[in-house]
């Protein structure tokens, strides 16, 4: 039976996909399970005596289980769908893993593969069901496509214009606001503010500098030439 199992774990997890949020708890796993799927909770809790092989199982489960969810509230009819057909594939599974598990001699090998061939059956006719659907939707969006062109084809010179004048009243807009830019002054740099702190040098300390050193020396000798009698 350990095999069979391992089995289980391996095939699980097809079509699971990649990147969905971890499971919450095992119990709302098994839960999942056990309401949709009797027997494939029954295959769980036989797997726990081998944990790595449950922890794994247990992950994938959880990919597919939120994987169908995610459509529960924004489109409960996908919801529907995609419940049904992993009902489906999940019993295939268990089925297949049920006959694997008997003996070449046993006489119940051939109710089981019965009963697996039945499933698959059923799995081809809801896959012919999903392909009619979907032939379905493509012919109502090549309908929506054919009534747009019919419209389109008496409306070309209308639509010229509409575009000539869009396009033409775009590019006004544009060469208004290049020249109303231009005009516009531009701004002068503020200069900056004198530093209060610093000593403004005396306009008669600046003349003094301004006087030669020999300039000095006739100033100083008429100073100190003594008056005539």
């Amino acid at each position: 039976m350990t095999g069979v199992l391992l089995l289980f774990a391996a095939t699980v997890s097809i079509d699971a996909p990649e990147g969905a949020s971890p499971a919450p708890t095992d119990q709302d796993i098994r839960a999942f399970a056990a309401e949709h799927h009797p027997e494939l909770d029954r295959l769980l809790k036989e797997l726990e005596r081998q944990p790595d092989e449950y922890r794994s199982a247990i992950r994938d489960l959880d990919r597919q289980r939120q994987r169908i969810l995610r459509f529960r509230e924004r489109n409960p009819e996908r919801y529907r769908r995609e419940l049904e057909r992993w009902k489906l594939d999940s019993r295939i599974q268990v089925a297949a893993i049920r006959l694997a598990a008997l003996p070449e001699a046993d006489t119940r090998r051939e109710a089981a593969t019965e009963r697996l061939r039945e499933l698959l059956r059923q799995k081809a006719e809801r896959q012919r069901v999903d392909l009619l659907a979907r032939k379905a939707e493509l012919e109502n969006e090549i309908e929506r496509v054919d009534r747009a062109i019919v419209q389109f084809e008496g409306s070309e010179p209308a639509f010229v214009d509409r575009e000539l004048r869009r396009l033409t009243r775009a590019a006004e807009a544009a060469a208004n606001r290049s020249k109303s830019r231009k005009k516009q002054p531009s701004k002068r740099v503020k200069q900056p503010d004198a530093d209060p702190t610093e000593k403004t040098e005396p306009a008669s300390a600046s003349r003094r500098s301004a006087v030669t050193p020999s300039e000095q020396r006739s100033a100083t000798q008429k100073s100190t030439k003594r008056p005539e009698d």
